[in-house]
């Protein structure tokens, strides 16, 4: 990974030619997010991808009709739950992650001067802000006491719901985030220096969201697919 933040500056400086331009905007959008970890371990549980939120400011340098460089701080959303079945169906839980993403990456432009596709390649960085999680668990000290059945654990115990903010743990949680990214989309320019554009984006985490603090750990990754809206202005030339 920083092998190729280290050759994409290279690459750009290389190609740049005189007239470069500097270009700002706006974009946002959704998607879903999917963790990936080994439950074989946790019979009658699935973890199942959220819906999750993204808004940014796009900073891009254009160096020629083709290439670019692009960069930008994004608020976005690394959602994932959790759901248990069987004699524990009704046990759920839903976590809200909330990250600042740094994505830098080389932006290859091909077509027409309104009218561009357009491939993004590169790496990410991101800090993992706050978390929440809300769901239902069954409260252990609120006993039914004239259950008629026992097909499901809400059977015996009353349930309980919560919503709390999380608190980290510093020997446990990794809070920063490395990866690497890859979109595609289109881009019209209606009048010349404005820009509109559509792009489906693809991030991988490459490191955990746990550190190596005991033996036989589970990784866990997040993978997150969105799609994208937005819009630019070039302000320098």
């Amino acid at each position: 990974m920083k092998r190729l933040y280290l050759l994409l500056p290279s690459m750009l400086i290389a190609v740049a030619p005189l007239r470069a331009q500097f270009s700002i905007g706006i974009q946002a959008g959704a998607g879903r997010n999917y963790l990936h970890t080994d439950i074989s371990n946790r019979p009658f549980t699935a973890y199942k991808a959220s819906t999750i939120f993204e808004v940014g400011v796009p900073v891009r340098y254009t160096f020629n009709t083709w290439l670019s460089a692009q960069t930008g701080l994004q608020f976005a959303q690394k959602n994932y739950e959790m759901y248990r079945s069987g004699y524990y169906d009704g046990i759920y839980e839903k976590t809200i992650n909330n990250y600042l993403q740094l994505p830098v990456m080389a932006h290859f432009s091909f077509g027409g001067p309104k009218i561009k596709g357009f491939l993004d390649l590169g790496g990410y960085t991101a800090w993992w802000m706050s978390s929440k999680r809300k769901g239902t668990q069954p409260n252990m000290e609120n006993v039914v006491e004239t259950p008629e059945k026992y097909t499901s654990i809400f059977d015996m115990y009353r349930p309980y719901h919560y919503s709390e903010k999380y608190t980290f743990n510093g020997t446990k949680d990794r809070r920063m985030e490395w990866g690497g990214l890859a979109g595609i989309g289109v881009e019209y320019s209606p009048v010349p220096n404005y820009l509109l554009f559509i792009t489906g984006r693809y991030t991988v985490a490459f490191t955990d969201q746990q550190k190596n603090y005991m033996v036989h750990l589970v990784p866990r990754y997040n993978e997150t697919f969105s799609v994208q809206l937005g819009g630019m202005i070039t302000i320098s030339r």
